[in-house]
């Protein structure tokens, strides 16, 4: 008595045969439903409050629609969300001696294999060239197993394929010296 929570009630009104009318109720207990969707709205704002406060670059793909559906940053390598969020965005800026590598990956994929993650040059805005780690994540998959949304983690990782090319001339160099 006296307690609060929150129901669903439907009423439908039936004539039957001999013209006598039945008023069938239903009462819904929704407070399991409210429960889950207050945590799933709690989840989301924490997801989105982790990765937005990320410096790798995420997105969601829903490969039915075939569209992002959600990308954590609003620039990355010098385009806009507009750009990021545009259909193929990111694949017209891949190296060309990159473009079979990502896209036979990405066929494994979409196939439904795992994959490691790979690296890859993008032309940034500026026309220059940056390397990124990709990594992808199958969040949904069709009953066949192949993908239906994947999320994307991008990193620059420029810099540490710079210095690991000085590394192996340096090493190369030391080699050289030594053998003479």
């Amino acid at each position: 008595v006296g307690t609060k929570f929150p129901i669903e009630v439907t009423s439908n009104l039936f004539t039957d045969y001999d013209g006598g009318k039945l008023t069938v109720t239903i009462i819904r207990d929704m407070t399991k439903q409210e429960q889950a969707e207050t945590k799933l709205k709690e989840n989301r704002n924490l997801f989105r409050h982790l990765t937005d406060n990320l410096p790798d670059a995420i997105y969601t793909l829903d490969l039915e629609q075939r569209q992002v559906t959600y990308f954590n940053r609003n620039t990355f390598l010098g385009y806009d969300r507009d750009d990021l969020m545009a259909q193929g965005s990111l694949l017209k800026h891949i190296h060309p001696e990159d473009v079979a590598a990502v896209s036979d990956y990405w066929q494994r994929l979409l196939g439904g294999k795992r994959n490691e993650g790979m690296e890859y040059r993008i032309q940034n805005k500026n026309g220059q060239w940056e390397w990124v780690e990709s990594r992808e994540i199958i969040i949904n998959s069709n009953p066949d197993g192949t993908p239906k949304e994947i999320m994307v983690i991008l990193r620059v990782v420029t810099d540490r394929k710079q210095a690991e090319a000085t590394l192996r001339a340096n090493e190369e160099k030391w080699r050289r010296l030594f053998e003479i």
